[in-house]
């Protein structure tokens, strides 16, 4: 059960926070397992960046200007979608959190029923 507590502190130290990244030009991206671990762009490319807090509710974005009035304007929309659908994904993922945690924070209720239903009365 320990090992099982320290894997979902992990995972929830893992959904605090969320990055999405629309990049035009060459992008770099160091990748380990299914993890993207860094994402380079080099500065004469250009981006659209949004980092999610879910803790502390901040919600930043940085864009290149290209995004705003240049030729890449119709890319803003396609990372607006992306970022509604990352919203969506949160709220998921912190509702199936939650029932995993209430239903491990049960297991030991349900143990002890076992246990007394098993246990013959005098």
């Amino acid at each position: 059960m320990e090992e099982f507590w320290t894997e979902l502190k992990t995972g929830v130290k893992e959904l605090v926070k969320l990055q999405i990244v629309t990049a035009v030009g060459e992008v770099g991206v160091k990748i380990s397992g299914l993890d993207v671990n860094e994402v380079t762009i080099q500065p004469e490319n250009s981006a659209i960046v949004t980092r999610f807090n879910i803790l502390t509710g901040d919600i930043s974005t940085v864009m290149d200007k290209q995004f705003v009035n240049g030729d890449y304007v119709d890319l803003r929309e396609y990372h607006a979608t992306r970022e509604e659908k990352a919203e969506q994904q949160i709220r998921e993922n912190i509702k199936v959190l939650r029932s995993l945690i209430d239903l491990v924070v049960d297991i030991p209720e349900r143990e002890q029923k076992a246990k007394d239903n098993a246990t013959p009365s005098a």
